[in-house]
């Protein structure tokens, strides 16, 4: 699947990303029913979900979050870079066996973001 970046931290393991577009503006009828709009942007909402990683894996991203206090950021996704917003994100525990070799985890992670481009 994809491979991202946020502020140069890899978001390792992704599996699921969705994509939608958010139209910023106004939109309303007419009295007689006709639909007017005025686009101002489009803006870009990605929703990622990763599957089980290294607790310390998670917390590289997760700490970076909280030191900026959840700040505007690069983030970069197959080869193209965002400014965004990490509107949400939630860190499942959960426990795998690791993919390098490194043995069961008790006390991995599994990562769901919101992230909404500026």
């Amino acid at each position: 699947m994809a491979t991202a970046t946020y502020n140069n931290i890899d978001i390792p393991y992704i599996y699921s990303q969705d994509v939608s577009t958010k139209v910023i503006g106004e939109r309303t009828r007419t009295a007689r029913g006709k639909m007017r709009q005025d686009s101002i942007v489009t803006k870009k909402v990605y929703e990622l979900e990763t599957r089980p990683m290294k607790k310390a894996d998670a917390d590289l991203l997760i700490d970076e979050l909280e030191s900026t206090k959840f700040a505007s950021g690069t983030f970069v996704i197959e080869g193209v870079s965002y400014q965004v917003y990490i509107t949400d994100i939630s860190a499942e525990r959960t426990q795998f066996e690791a993919r390098d070799g490194s043995g069961w985890q008790a006390d991995g992670r599994k990562l769901s973001l919101t992230i909404e481009e500026v």
